[in-house]
């Protein structure tokens, strides 16, 4: 049995050119993860696999530099130029393939050496430590292993252009085909640290990390860069070491082309203190949140509310993912609207029926009219924050271009102050109330009040 570990490399990145062969304190970035590479106990041999394309001449300069193996294969599909590597390398079956990627220099030897035991023990088809159901590696610590056979099958086999991009991910999709497992992260807490290299801002942390263990010999272990890290967190607890200057010069940027920096007004900088509070968001994992400024935050918020789940749910990303694998937002309904309209409706004793709408907004205005329709009545009356349709937000002090004919349609109340109900028609409201509800219902899972 064969074992070899195939490094994926290009020139090419839009967001990042060159990245692969960037001066990383020293040395080119390839070299962090070939040498990283060399090191994994139980790998017979190392390849680099780039692409034809002219920019990448001079990886396969450097590979010929340093004796190291390189095959240059098709740009796009990566799957091929993955295939073909494994043959030119004369793999047949039975042989063992383990898939790095040279955007990833903090590479640890020796998870992925664990990953490969793993897979050896397990018997599976394909294991990883990317896609584990909970305590998640750092992104930059991605090692994947599978068989000649299963890399052979997914190269026969792939039928659209995202299988071809990705080289495991029509294994990953095919449970029914391929046996897989995931390989979870010892540390619970870790899984948010981002160590892989495809922006400027990504380099320069790497940067920083590997500067801070310039007195150690690589490659370094994943602990050494958690010390790192959480040492980082702690000094940030007084304040964001990072500061605001990027958010800040961003939004003078954004408040050319956008009122209020923010598409949606509960988002904008307003409502948040200056100096102290981030102005825009750059990644989330879990319940953290970082600017682009790269500070850190826990975010109580949640997206204002819908991410009950976190940021980054592996269940919730698959799924995602093997959509957009088929397609979305199509012209006719799916087989899924009603498998959730049916689950909705078994949860939700008062669901009848179900019908989505995008916000909000939409949904209390849905209930509105419903509600109108069903009583013949037209006032309305209104506790809290009900969305920007003009029933509600007329009579609000953001109301300007409401017609006083829709703004008289509409008269609040203060939450447990029954005093403040006594204005024209509202006992026919009360009675209407349990009535509103639950249409509101139909349409939200939940329905609140508050004080104005």
């Amino acid at each position: 049995m064969k074992k070899i570990a195939i490094i994926q490399a290009r020139m090419g990145s839009s967001r990042l050119p060159g990245k692969v062969l960037k001066d990383l304190n020293g040395q080119p970035v390839l070299s962090w993860v070939v040498d990283a590479a060399c090191k994994i106990n139980g790998i017979d041999q190392i390849c680099v696999a780039t692409s034809t394309e002219k920019q990448d001449e001079s990886v396969e300069e450097w590979c010929k530099n340093n004796d190291i193996s390189c095959f240059r294969g098709d740009e796009k599909n990566v799957l091929k130029r993955y295939y073909d590597a494994a043959c030119n390398s004369s793999l047949s079956s039975g042989d063992v393939i383990m898939r790095l990627t040279a955007d990833c220099p903090l590479l640890d030897p020796l998870v992925c050496a664990n990953v490969l035991e793993l897979y050896l023990r397990s018997g599976k088809d394909y294991v990883n430590n990317i896609s584990a159901p909970e305590r998640f590696w750092p992104d930059g610590l991605d090692c994947e292993v599978f068989s000649f056979d299963a890399l052979k099958k997914s190269y026969q086999d792939a039928d659209n252009d995202a299988y071809k991009e990705h080289v495991t991910l029509y294994i990953r999709r095919n449970p029914d085909i391929f046996s897989t497992l995931s390989m979870s992260c010892p540390l619970s807490d870790i899984g948010h640290y981002r160590w892989t290299l495809d922006t400027s801002e990504d380099f320069k942390h790497i940067q920083y990390l590997s500067k801070s263990l310039d007195k150690q010999t690589p490659p370094y272990s994943y602990l050494d860069f958690v010390k790192i890290e959480k040492q980082k967190e702690h000094n940030n607890i007084l304040g964001n070491i990072n500061g605001l200057k990027k958010s800040e010069k961003h939004l003078i940027r954004a408040l050319k082309v956008t009122p209020g920096a923010s598409q949606t007004f509960s988002k904008s900088y307003v409502h948040h203190i200056a100096g102290i509070s981030p102005f825009f968001l750059d990644r989330g994992q879990g319940a953290y949140i970082w600017d682009i400024d790269n500070n850190k935050y826990i975010d109580y918020l949640s997206a204002l509310l819908p991410v009950l789940l976190g940021y980054n749910d592996p269940d919730v990303d698959e799924a995602i993912k093997a959509q957009l694998a088929k397609g979305i937002s199509f012209s006719l309904a799916t087989e899924m609207e009603a498998e959730l309209a049916e689950m909705l409706c078994e949860l939700i004793p008062c669901a009848e029926m179900v019908r989505f709408a995008k916000n909000g907004s939409d949904v209390t205005s849905g209930a509105i009219r419903l509600a109108r329709a069903h009583t013949g009545r037209t006032q309305i009356a209104i506790c809290g924050y009900h969305g920007w349709h003009d029933w509600y937000i007329g009579k609000t002090s953001q109301g300007l271009g409401v017609p006083e004919e829709t703004k008289n349609l509409t008269d609040g109340f203060y939450y447990n102050n029954i005093e403040s109900l006594s204005f024209t028609g509202i006992e026919i409201i009360i009675c209407e109330f349990r009535l509103t509800i639950r249409i509101a219902l139909l349409y939200r899972v939940y329905f609140y009040t508050g004080p104005p």
